[in-house]
């Protein structure tokens, strides 16, 4: 879904405070782009706002890359 990406992308950049174009979707959040804890905590809860779903911890544990984000949000729309 490219406008599911393409809004990740745009709130990752937001929160970084970096460009979208510079924002690749199979790096490492936190290794790449130094996404600590409260960064993440506010990506995951700005998600659950956008698309109305909830995050447990477990599954934000498990985000890794944006790739991980956007599956997660694409898993959590089509059930």
């Amino acid at each position: 879904m490219p406008e599911i990406t393409s809004q990740v992308k745009t709130t990752f950049a937001e929160i970084m405070k970096i460009s979208a174009d510079t924002v690749k979707l199979d790096v490492s959040l936190a290794d790449e782009y130094g996404l600590e804890s409260v960064k993440a905590l506010k990506l995951i809860s700005d998600i659950e706002v956008e698309y109305d779903i909830d995050i447990d911890e477990d599954e934000a544990r498990e985000l890794r890359t944006l790739g991980d984000v956007i599956a997660l949000i694409e898993s959590k729309l089509d059930s």
